[in-house]
Parts: C-alpha cells; sequence; structure tokens
C-alpha cells in the first residue's frame, strides 16, 4: 500500500510539473517565479528539510560551481536562488516531462564527448553571462557521492576570461544514498523512494563569491573544498 500511495504521488508531482510547464508558456509569464514556485514545491512534497549557510549572491552575471548528488540539486538550487540557469548534459534533454521543464528553465544543453558542441556551449554561457544571468555549473559533470571524479575546467576559464565572479557551493543530504541519484539508479522507482522516506535533510553552503585568476588552480582548490565539506 505504501509503495501504490508513493507511486500516486510521485505521478501528482508529473502532473504539477506538467502545469507549471503550461504556466511557463503564457505570454507575459513570470519565469523567475514559477521557476521558485515549482521548486519549493517539489522539496515540499518530497519532505526535504533544506539548511542554507552562507549568503547567496544575486550578483548579474556569476557562476555558481558545486558538486553534484542528484536530481534533487536543481530545485534546491532554484529555491535559493531565483532566475538561476543551468548547464547540464544533452541527453537530459531527451527524458520525458524533464527534459521539457530543463528547457524551460533555459538550461544549456553540452554533448561532452563533442568537441565542436562543447566550444558552442562555452560560447553560450560567456553571451549569457555577459546578459546578466546567473549559470550554475556541476563542473564534474555527472553526479557522485563523493565528488572524486577530476572538475573540468571550462566554467573557471570562461570566468578568467570574462572577469566574472563565481561562488562556490557545496552540498550534502542525510541519509544520502536515499537522495542520491547515481551510476544506473532509475528515475521513477528512486522518485518513489524519496516519497516513502519523506525525512530528507540537505544542506547547500554557500562561500563568499571570489574571482578567478587562474583557472587551473581555482578548479583544483575549490573541489578540494568541496571534498573536505563532504567527508568533514
Amino acid at each position: 500500500m505504501q509503495r501504490l500511495m508513493s507511486v500516486g504521488k510521485t505521478l501528482s508531482m508529473c502532473a504539477q510539473t506538467y502545469g507549471y510547464l503550461s504556466r511557463s508558456r503564457r505570454p507575459g509569464a513570470d519565469l523567475a517565479a514559477l521557476k521558485q514556485s515549482w521548486a519549493e514545491e517539489m522539496l515540499s512534497r518530497l519532505g526535504v528539510k533544506v539548511q542554507i549557510t552562507g549568503e547567496i549572491s544575486l550578483k548579474p552575471g556569476l557562476l555558481y560551481v558545486g558538486n553534484h548528488i542528484s536530481y534533487l540539486d536543481i530545485p534546491l538550487l532554484m529555491a535559493a536562488a531565483p532566475g538561476i540557469a543551468f548547464v547540464a548534459k544533452k541527453e537530459i534533454g531527451d527524458w520525458p516531462l524533464f527534459g521539457d521543464g530543463a528547457r524551460a528553465l533555459e538550461t544549456i544543453f553540452v554533448q561532452r564527448e563533442s568537441a565542436a558542441n562543447r566550444g558552442q556551449a562555452r560560447q553560450t554561457i560567456a553571451a549569457s553571462l555577459e546578459q546578466g544571468r546567473r549559470i550554475a555549473v556541476f563542473p564534474a559533470g555527472t553526479t557522485s557521492l563523493n565528488e572524486t571524479k577530476s572538475w573540468r575546467r571550462g566554467a573557471f576559464e570562461i570566468a578568467q576570461e570574462k572577469n566574472a565572479e563565481i561562488q562556490p557551493f557545496r552540498l550534502r543530504y542525510s541519509p544520502l544514498r536515499t537522495a542520491a541519484f547515481i551510476n544506473d539508479d532509475a528515475l521513477i522507482p528512486h522518485m518513489s523512494k524519496l516519497m516513502r522516506s519523506q525525512n530528507i535533510s540537505a544542506q547547500i553552503e554557500f562561500h563568499p563569491p571570489v574571482r578567478v585568476k587562474n583557472a587551473a588552480e581555482c578548479c583544483e582548490h575549490w573541489q578540494a573544498w568541496v571534498q573536505e565539506g563532504i567527508h568533514g
């Protein structure tokens, strides 16, 4: 019975998401407000209790960089930073419903196996920063429990070239494996498990914004800072 109820709640969340997508397409829709409202509602429905430390910057033309554990990272950051956009791997755009949602969030899709596509994505990110958009990047390029995969330097190089600030963040969840969406986890069963749990604690810590003077050193330094927070 509990499993059946969790499946029902999952389908209800999908329907709610579709409703937000429909509203986002209306002329004059306040996209930033809709994004934040959707994110807060999803976290509430999943029973995620959020704790934020540090002060998030809402400066225009800012890059947020940090670890990636779960699809929960997306609504968590959206609720904290209204109007934020994301960089994501191209295949997410093909997911049912979630792909539509990612496009509504003005996500920048990257096909990492293609050098040409990566270059185009870099140009899009740089142009977006110049337009004053705030963008979140997960430099590892995938979800994991411990963020040991070496971060890609691309976001740091863009920040250095454009003299843009970055704001590092680090995420933690408890219980970690319940929240984490990694390896071969399947989306609907994982969401159903979250629904049954209804007891997830999420912590997000923001470091003050910094300038990037050396992309390679900065990338290595902030990955170590994130790992320290995960294991600390």
